[in-house]
């Protein structure tokens, strides 16, 4: 990274009392860090790609870094790594005793590592994951609830019941996180005619 402490301080957004939340994604790299300093005041909350659950049910640290946590903070950012499933992994979501491991992990890192909390990103299940996934996440924000640290959920759009879609039960999941993140793009992408990534409709 280069030096952390080449931007000025800014205002503190992410303690500002009515104000959105605004949530940037970032993925480790030289051209991330350099989004985060230019646009700082931009935004309030950061959710680093940072980690991921192995099909064994360890966490796998993907580039976690202390640096970028500080200067957040410093910035009045706050930051709430993105943990991910592998796509498609839901062993963890089936064994009850595993996911309370998880749960009990992922709390302690939240207190050791100084986060405000986890976005937790679990893509490509199955409506047989549907019970599994509440169940974790109203565990999972009880955990950081009694640290002080708050729970994002990322959802895709339940548009259909068709495998995959179902498994997000929005009431329940809205019910135990703190904020509700609905993933609409890619719309149109790579692989698409030209068009909007995220359209209104």
């Amino acid at each position: 990274l280069p030096n952390a402490a080449s931007s000025s301080a800014a205002s503190s957004p992410a303690a500002s009392a009515g104000r959105p939340m605004v949530l940037g994604f970032y993925v480790p790299g030289t051209a991330a860090w350099q989004d985060l300093v230019a646009h700082a005041s931009q935004i309030t909350a950061i959710a680093p790609l940072w980690y991921s659950f192995r099909p064994s049910g360890s966490l796998n640290d993907l580039g976690s870094s202390a640096t970028v946590t500080e200067w957040a903070h410093a910035h009045g950012i706050a930051v709430y790594p993105l943990v991910i499933n592998g796509y498609g992994n839901d062993n963890m979501l089936q064994n009850p005793s595993l996911m309370q491991q998880d749960v009990q992990t992922l709390v302690s890192l939240a207190a050791t590592a100084g986060y405000d909390g986890f976005d937790i990103d679990f893509e490509s299940l199955s409506n047989a994951d549907e019970q599994g996934l509440n169940t974790f996440v109203a565990d999972l924000a009880a955990g950081l609830h009694q640290e002080g640290k708050k729970l994002i959920v990322s959802v895709g759009p339940r548009t259909s019941n068709q495998n995959g879609y179902h498994v997000y039960d929005y009431q329940s999941l809205g019910a135990s996180a703190d904020y509700v993140d609905l993933m609409l793009y890619d719309d149109h992408d790579i692989g698409s005619a030209p068009g909007p990534v995220a359209p209104m409709s």
